[in-house]
């Protein structure tokens, strides 16, 4: 084959416009030995491919094998899930005897108090009376700092209510 051809088909391939045949025919010219020196380079691409088509590839047997390997790597994690189970339950216990003392020490110090209000009916009345007071006074508060949203909310709902309308009219 002329060094022409050669240096056409190879300008060819490069661009990626080869067909098929015209590979199988540079691949037969630079597989032998008495190709122009300077398609060196290209040569070299075509034996590595013939290189690499004669490598042995993994078999099923060597995929079913790392298979088991890699299964083999992810049983360490069941204990980290035993011990994460084990603090919970740590945890749960302390709440619950937490729990238990704190019920035991209320029950304690209410005896006492109970006893004084039922003591003086009159107090009793006083201190209900003042706490309810302290509790709607605090309740009105909360009221003035929520109506600016209710007015909002008033607005959005008259809105809704009037889908076919452009709101900015």
């Amino acid at each position: 084959m002329k060094t022409t051809e050669i240096k056409s088909l190879v300008d060819k391939f490069l661009s990626g416009e080869t067909t098929l045949e015209e590979e199988k025919t540079l691949r037969e010219v630079f597989l032998k030995d008495d190709f122009p020196p300077e398609f060196q380079s290209v040569a070299l691409i075509f034996r590595y491919i013939e290189w690499e088509k004669s490598q042995r590839r993994p078999d099923a047997a060597f995929h079913a094998h790392m298979e088991k390997v890699f299964a083999r790597e992810e049983t360490p994690e069941q204990p980290k899930i035993y011990l994460r189970k084990q603090w919970i339950l740590a945890m749960a216990a302390v709440v619950l005897i937490a729990l238990t003392v704190s019920i035991f020490a209320i029950k304690r110090q209410r005896r006492p108090i109970l006893d004084s209000m039922q003591s003086n009916p009159r107090e009793l009345y006083q201190k209900t009376q003042k706490a309810l007071l302290s509790l709607s006074g605090h309740y009105n508060k909360g009221l003035d700092k929520i109506r600016p949203f209710h007015k909002y909310s008033t607005a959005e709902k008259s809105l809704n209510n009037h889908p076919g309308k452009d709101p900015v009219d």
